[in-house]
């Protein structure tokens, strides 16, 4: 039961909830350093992971890194071409992670 905690799909999407929630608030002071810090925790919650699940995991990175780096208080709105450059990095990232945990190994990092 503990392992299947672990490993869901629903673990990595609390993290990745909770993980941007509390990475954009130590980024606050210097806001340019939320976007790769949450790149990064994308990428690590993506390893392993379906297409969906690095999907989900990207976005809910973007609405924390939009909602609350970008424009202020939780409030999400379009600001232009660089949504879509944010969701574009983020997506890319999420990609990645889950890409690198395929060149493990034979039999490691596959689902």
């Amino acid at each position: 039961m503990r392992r299947h905690l672990v490993e869901g799909s629903a673990a990595r999407l609390f993290a990745a909830y909770w993980g941007s929630l509390l990475l954009v608030d130590l980024t606050h002071g210097v806001r340019s350093l939320a976007l790769p810090a949450v790149v990064l925790l994308v990428a690590a919650l993506a390893t392993g992971r379906t297409v969906a699940v690095t999907v989900y995991v990207a976005v809910i990175g973007w609405l924390f890194v939009t909602g609350f780096a970008v424009n202020s208080l939780g409030e999400l709105r379009v600001t232009g071409p660089a949504d879509g450059v944010r969701i574009a990095v983020l997506l890319a990232g999420a990609m990645l992670g889950r890409l690198a945990s395929r060149q493990v190994g034979p039999g490691r990092g596959r689902r």
